[in-house]
């Protein structure tokens, strides 16, 4: 289970998603798949590039939630180091589809939960 990182005051715990990428190989990971956020600990996500911003600046990827189910969050789309907000649905057994973009590599379809 993912456990929260220090946050910014005024702001909730977050789950932190680590997205690597190799654009030699053209693949791209990410270290919680699926990720499940608490509403009753007002959790957020936060995606986090794990490459040199030296040689592609901090738009590195983009995160957008474009499946079936919609986004359990604010707003469907996030770039690195972007808090999701707190999920605005309840919890449930749906899974939310999210792609992540990194130019120049590709794309992955993870998945995310809400839970109570």
């Amino acid at each position: 289970m993912a456990t929260p990182q220090a946050v910014v005051p005024g702001k909730g715990p977050r789950v932190v998603i680590n997205v690597y990428a190799d654009p030699e190989s053209g693949e791209i990971y990410v270290d919680r798949e699926p990720f499940y956020v608490h509403i009753g600990k007002q959790e957020e996500v936060q995606w986090i590039c794990r490459q040199s911003h030296q040689s592609h600046g901090p738009n590195c990827f983009t995160v957008e939630f474009n499946g079936p189910n919609g986004t359990p969050f604010p707003d469907n789309q996030y770039h690195h180091g972007e808090d999701s907000g707190v999920p605005r649905v309840g919890a449930s057994a749906t899974f939310y589809k999210y792609t992540i973009r990194v130019p120049g590599v590709g794309e992955i379809d993870p998945q995310g939960g809400v839970r109570p």
